[in-house]
């Protein structure tokens, strides 16, 4: 008998409930089961947060980030994509990311607008790289569901070191044409966070919140992630290029905020500035030093970041008053 995927978590590490969050699960319209959390403020709320994460990411990574919106005064509601995190694995293998199509993703988003309508209004959209390029792809093609968004460096193209650009989306329909559509891509593998080291990193120049996650993951193994496949490549290509359409980037009516990190090794800056351009209420920035991930990024680029939050959830009517500047990680000051 083969092995199954691995069942959807609830709280492995203990840390959601420490925070205050209440863990869920709900089933997707394609039966998929994913994992929610909301928080809520200890006041009456100003709002909601939809919080987005990034491929690989998983809920309890932004505890510090979620403390510091929750203090602000509003409802935070997240979820684990599919196939990560404590969300239902869709392979055997639990560390390979994969996915058939986008399309499924905007499946997981509808769980999480559905579940937004049980918590007060307005709505600020907060995604980070996957989760920002769901987030536009929502926005453009779902009915009005939020007043605004803070996208930090969302994936618009993507770098792919060891296949050339434009032989990139060649080279993943032969291996889908081969059947090889859940095999590991060309240098990806099993291998996640946890077994990685600060020194070089692309994603954070942040050592607390580096240790921050990896620690996390060190101990509750069960919420990494590995590798893409060559299913997940070939799709995210097609989602991507079928979010550089101008047509596509006119749907989407609400403001938004791009940041991006001027060190980034994961995305590619370029396509997200020329949609940036193409959106009709729309402002970007790069941030000087910062890496990928500027939700755990180092305390001079988290201000920037916590800046444009702010400033976006005033502006869609959130009532939203920090109770300190930044979020921190064990050992940090907030000042």
């Amino acid at each position: 008998m083969s092995p199954q995927p691995r069942a959807a978590l609830t709280d492995p590490s203990g840390r959601l409930a420490e925070s205050g969050a209440h863990v869920f699960h709900r089933a997707t319209g394609d039966g998929v089961t994913l994992r929610l959390a909301v928080w809520r403020p200890a006041g009456p709320p100003g709002g909601t947060v939809l919080l987005l994460q990034g491929r690989t990411e998983f809920l309890e990574k932004f505890i510090p980030l979620v403390t510091w919106l929750r203090d602000a005064g509003v409802c935070v509601l997240a979820l684990d994509w599919r196939g990560q995190g404590g969300s239902e694995r869709l392979l055997a293998d639990p560390y390979k990311g994969h996915v058939h199509h986008f399309d499924a993703y905007l499946r997981d988003l509808d769980v999480l607008i559905a579940e937004a309508d049980t918590l007060p209004g307005p709505r600020l959209v907060v995604g980070q790289s996957m989760g920002g390029h769901i987030a536009l792809r929502g926005l453009a093609e779902r009915p009005a569901w939020a007043g605004a968004a803070v996208l930090a460096a969302p994936m618009v193209g993507l770098r792919l070191p060891l296949l050339p650009r434009r032989a990139a989306r060649a080279w993943a329909a032969r291996a889908l044409r081969r059947g090889r559509a859940t095999d590991y891509a060309p240098k990806q593998g099993p291998r996640v966070r946890a077994q990685a080291v600060f020194r070089g990193n692309p994603l954070t120049s942040d050592p607390r919140a580096f240790a921050w996650t990896r620690g996390l993951l060190r101990r509750h193994p069960v919420l990494g992630l590995g590798g893409v496949t060559w299913g997940w490549i070939a799709a995210a290509l097609e989602s991507n290029r079928g979010l550089r359409r101008r047509a596509t980037a006119r749907r989407v009516r609400v403001p938004v905020t791009i940041l991006l990190g001027a060190r980034d090794a994961v995305v590619d800056n370029a396509p997200a500035r020329a949609l940036a351009a193409r959106l009709p209420r729309a402002a970007v920035a790069a941030i000087p030093r910062a890496r990928h991930e500027l939700l755990a990024e180092a305390p001079a680029v988290r201000r920037r970041v916590a800046a444009g939050i702010e400033a976006r959830a005033l502006e869609a009517g959130l009532s939203f008053a920090p109770a300190r500047p930044i979020w921190t990680y064990k050992g940090e000051a907030s000042s």
